[in-house]
């Protein structure tokens, strides 16, 4: 039977060849294209309708119907294209490092980095859509997480879901007691 301190030495020459493990995260291209199908669907809608419909209600002297169609359209539109330059620009050009001990997030960009320790996470929010709703953003949603110090990690549905993060090995040590829900119909980061 090998001794204690033995025992001891083989786990610290075990634990000395093992790199430190982490997963990295990015905004994958197939994901994006995925989440905002409906918004440029809906885009693509009000052009057709300005190319195909308008034209004819124009010279129908229905003017108040070429308006209503384009408020309408517009309505839903322009703020799902906002949405989407939003999540575009807080995912692309940046990567989620997820540690046993750690959560780093990195802006290729600009150099800039977050790295929050698990044990100081003080709130994990997640904001999703709001439940059946019929809206052309409804596959977006975020989640962050925050420390005490004010430093804060956002995550965009561009990156993954919370599911797919509770399901990584390495997040064992991410408290989900801290977790806290929010639903908007408007879900902007």
């Amino acid at each position: 039977m090998p001794s204690p301190v033995l025992r001891q030495c083989a786990a610290v020459v075990r634990n000395a060849n093992c790199p430190m493990q982490e997963h990295v995260y990015i905004a994958r291209k197939s994901r994006i294209i995925r989440q905002t199908l409906l918004i440029w669907l809906f885009v693509a809608l009000q052009i057709a309708a300005n190319i195909l419909a308008v034209p004819t209600m124009l010279k129908n002297n229905q003017t108040w119907a070429a308006v209503f169609i384009n408020v309408c359209l517009g309505a839903l539109t322009i703020p799902s294209v906002f949405l989407f330059i939003r999540y575009y620009k807080q995912s692309v050009g940046k990567r989620l490092i997820v540690t046993y001990n750690s959560l780093k997030f990195i802006d290729e960009r600009s150099d800039g980095s977050i790295e929050l320790a698990n044990s100081e996470i003080s709130e994990i929010r997640l904001v999703e859509n709001t439940r059946m709703s019929r809206l052309p953003w409804v596959f977006h949603e975020y989640f962050s997480f925050a420390d005490a110090k004010g430093n804060k990690i956002v995550v965009t549905s561009y990156f993954m879901d919370l599911s797919e993060f509770w399901l990584d090995p390495l997040t064992r040590k991410v408290d989900s007691k801290k977790l806290v829900r929010e639903e908007r119909a408007y879900p902007i980061c």
